[in-house]
């Protein structure tokens, strides 16, 4: 993408490792409607929803202590 359009614009995504120590290391989608029972999702989704509680608390981390330049790479 050219600079004009990126220049200013953060990208926060979880890291590959983050991902993959998710139950079936993926982010739930449409598709556990198909491929799990009601309670099974459920489970799951409790699960990835506690993992981005941590993640959001490492970013506010981050943010407080002024270290998200360090952490910047560009796209």
């Amino acid at each position: 993408p050219a600079n004009e359009h990126t220049d200013r614009t953060i990208l926060i995504c979880p890291s590959p490792e983050f991902i993959a120590r998710l139950p079936n290391k993926k982010v739930p989608d449409r598709t556990d409607f198909v491929s799990m029972s009601p309670e099974l999702r459920r489970k799951v989704w409790r699960s990835v929803v506690a993992a981005c509680e941590e993640l959001a608390e490492e970013l506010n981390d981050v943010l407080e202590k002024g270290q998200l330049p360090a952490r910047l790479e560009p796209l």
